[in-house]
Order: structure tokens, then sequence, then C-alpha cells
């Protein structure tokens, strides 16, 4: 399931039914884009795709290069892209927008995306998935963490903050995929320090003890690498590990030589800021097999 779904998601037309669904949340105005199929068969999963600082909703559609419009028709299922106000997401327990100073609870914006999208198509509560770039990878460890119904996660570029890892290595087996890059010169695999604004950091832990936290939530026993993808001439390798013995699956994707991207995704910034891309996976599609397992 996960290699075809990496090859056949780029060839997937988007036919998907589109709608730009706007309301004032905290007294500012605030909008996400849906994605329905077509046609529906019943309670659709949700995906809600968040995307990383100074990005909004538009800018991770075309950094995903649609595929996630392609997936919600031809996969049955429902992807909002929620957009942050001034392209910063307010995160809990962490330092906040950068130069933001407008009190906002993104939380219940969240809370509000879901239910605007299932006032309009019929929503599976039991199948909402978030997956997060970069500080959308942030909101969704904080969001998944303290608010029951979140089915997995996936987070990309982005490990735990450390300030989160009290409220996420306790609870119930929370499934997560972690993705990240070995050449990611802005969110370092192995954890550190990230500027969070003039006088505000936000420490993080590495890419292995992000895994580890959640494995051991799950009550899982080792890891063991699974398969490589290194079928391009790009430079990178996609090295895809599966922990075992696990209550809830927690998978995780290290890519050799990749940068500060999601995989397989559309132009961004230049290379010498953000670091190089990978051809390897698909992200989207990559994600999307992940949550799949849950029916």
């Amino acid at each position: 399931m996960i290699r075809w779904l990496a090859a056949i998601a780029l060839c997937v037309a988007g036919a998907a039914q589109a709608e730009v669904i706007r309301f004032e949340q905290d007294g500012l105005p605030r909008h996400f884009q849906l994605f329905t199929p077509s046609e529906t068969t019943g309670p659709l999963p949700l995906v809600l795709v968040l995307h990383g600082a100074f990005q909004n909703d538009e800018r991770m559609r075309r950094t995903t290069r649609g595929t996630w419009e392609g997936l919600a028709d031809y996969e049955g299922i429902a992807v909002a892209f929620p957009s942050a106000h001034l392209r910063f997401w307010d995160v809990p327990g962490l330092g906040g927008s950068v130069g933001e100073t407008v009190a906002r609870d993104d939380f219940a914006y969240l809370d509000r995306v879901i239910a605007e999208a299932g006032a309009r198509t019929e929503i599976d509560p039991d199948r909402v998935f978030l997956a997060g770039l970069s500080m959308g990878g942030q909101l969704a460890y904080a969001y998944a963490c303290s608010r029951p119904g979140v089915r997995a996660i996936a987070t990309v570029a982005m490990p735990l903050p450390a300030s989160l890892v009290a409220g996420c290595r306790t609870g119930p087996a929370l499934p997560a995929l972690i993705v990240h890059g070995t050449e990611d010169p802005i969110v370092p695999i192995v954890g550190g320090t990230l500027p969070a604004g003039p006088t505000t950091a936000t420490p993080l832990v590495s890419h292995a003890r992000t895994q580890a936290i959640f494995a051991r939530r799950a009550g899982c026993d080792r890891a063991e690498e699974d398969r490589r993808y290194d079928f391009k001439d790009d430079g990178t390798v996609a090295i895809f590990t599966r922990w075992h013995g696990c209550a809830a699956p927690v998978w995780a994707l290290t890519i050799e030589g990749m940068g500060h991207r999601w995989p397989g995704g559309g132009p961004d910034l230049p290379e010498a800021i953000i670091g190089p891309q990978t051809e390897e996976v698909d992200g989207a599609s990559f994600v999307w097999s992940f949550f799949d397992q849950f029916r």
C-alpha cells in the first residue's frame, strides 16, 4: 500500500469539490479551504493539513503540489487547509507567533474548522487526522496531545517541542508518523533551540527522541528499519522505520539529504535557505498511507 500510493499520487487528477469557508473567530476574520469528493458514500475521514510559519492555506496547497485534492476525490476523503492569522500559529505552551500581539485561540479555530467541515459534508468523528509541516507540526502535537478525538498525527520537519513533552508522553496511545530530513538547516534533526521571536525561543527534542516518546506512550518495544526508497538520482534516500509491539502504530521517515521540506513538494524557498528537496516519496500520499490504516 505504501509503495503504490507513493507511485500513483502525482498522477491523480484533482477533481474534488472545493470551497473557501469564512467566519469570525476571536474577533478576527478567519477562513480555510475544504476539498471533498465529487461523489460521497457515507461518513468521510477528515485530514487537516497545517502549514508552516510564513505560509498560509494556499501556499500549503502549492507546497503539496495539489496531491491532497487528488487524494480527496480518489480516496473519498475530506481535506481541509486551515490558515493561520498573519501566517503564524498561536501554539499554547510555546513562544507564540513572531511579532504577533493579537490574542487568539487556534485550538478553538481548529475546533471550528472541524465543525464547519462537518456542517457541509458528513464527517466520521472517529477519523479526524492532523498533518503538520514545521510550525504546523507544533500545532498538531499540541492539539492532539490535549484534545480527545484526534485519531492520528503526522508531522514533517518538526520534532516535539520540549515544553510539550509532558503533555504528549502520557495518555492513550496516539498513532504518530514523524518525518524529518537530515540536512534541515532550519530545524536540525538532532533538536536544539528554534528562534520564535526577537526575545523568545522554542527548545526542541530530537527526531529520534520524538519517536521514542510516542513509542513509549504506545507501549512499543523496538524500532526496525522497514525499507529504503532510493529510486531517484537526487542525492537523497528515504528510510522508513516501523516500531513494533505497539498499541497504536508509530512510524518514522528519515530522509537522508533532505532539508526543511515537505517530501516531494513543490517550489518553496531557495535551497540555499532551506536545503535540498527529495523526490523519493510523495509526502501527501505517504501520510495518507499512514492514516488509511484507521478504519
